[in-house]
Order: C-alpha cells, then sequence, then structure tokens
C-alpha cells in the first residue's frame, strides 16, 4: 500500500514539473521559427540559369558533333551534369516528383537528340512510350 502511494506521489510530482515547463515555455514568448525555419522556394533565376547552361551545352554538343571524340565525351558529360543540375533545380523550385521527372526525362531527350544519339522522331517516340510507366507509378 505504501508503495501505491510513492508511486502516486512521484507521478503528482513529475505531473505538477510538467505543468511548470509548459508554463514557463508558453510565457517566455519564444519564436519557435528560430529552430525550424519556414521552407523558402528557390529563387527563379537559379532556374533560369540551369536552362541557359542546359541550352548553351546542347548548342555546344550541336556544334562538336561526335568527330572529335575527346570533345564529345566532354560535351557529353557537362549535358549530363547540366540535366542533373536542372532537375535539382526544377525539384527545388516546385517540389512535385512529377514534374522533376518530367523535366528530366525530357532534358535528357532533348540531349540526345542535340548530341546526336537520337533523331527527333526516335525522342518523342521514347517519351511518348515513358509517359504511360510514369503515371503508373505515381497511382
Amino acid at each position: 500500500m505504501e508503495n501505491i502511494a510513492n508511486k502516486l506521489k512521484s507521478i503528482e510530482q513529475a505531473a505538477a514539473a510538467i505543468k511548470r515547463i509548459e508554463g514557463e515555455t508558453k510565457d517566455t514568448n519564444f519564436n519557435w521559427n528560430l529552430l525550424f525555419p519556414p521552407k523558402k522556394r528557390l529563387h527563379l533565376g537559379w532556374l533560369v540559369l540551369s536552362v541557359v547552361v542546359y541550352l548553351t551545352v546542347c548548342i555546344v554538343a550541336v556544334v562538336i558533333g561526335a568527330e572529335d571524340q575527346q570533345k564529345y565525351l566532354i560535351t557529353f558529360v557537362a549535358g549530363l551534369m547540366a540535366i542533373t543540375w536542372l532537375s535539382c533545380c526544377a525539384h527545388l523550385r516546385f517540389e512535385k516528383n512529377t514534374i522533376t521527372g518530367g523535366v528530366a526525362l525530357a532534358m535528357l531527350v532533348g540531349f540526345l537528340v542535340a548530341a546526336g544519339i537520337f533523331t527527333p522522331s526516335q525522342g518523342a517516340d521514347n517519351i511518348l512510350n515513358r509517359l504511360p510507366d510514369l503515371n503508373a507509378k505515381n497511382n
């Protein structure tokens, strides 16, 4: 019986301590945004800059062509990096996985067409064949 009384007394003490802590945190007007700042969207300038870099790499890929293998490889790697940067910027700006996937797929196909790996008709067929897969994964 005394054991139960001791447990009840310790529970009452804990409850009083919790109430005292709650009262102190409510009374201090603590700004919780300091610990958990609101999310900020990516500035539009970063998205525009990544698009400009992507288009520049595509133009360089068209101009260089596949004649010089070393320059072609460097351009191809730069194109993949530009696609990755553009996809990341799109995801940080819009925060939608569908938009990110669509941007990545369209930019990849666009770059492969610019690099001469696909023809435009093959690139369009590739995009149309992938669209049902994207819709099936989102459902």
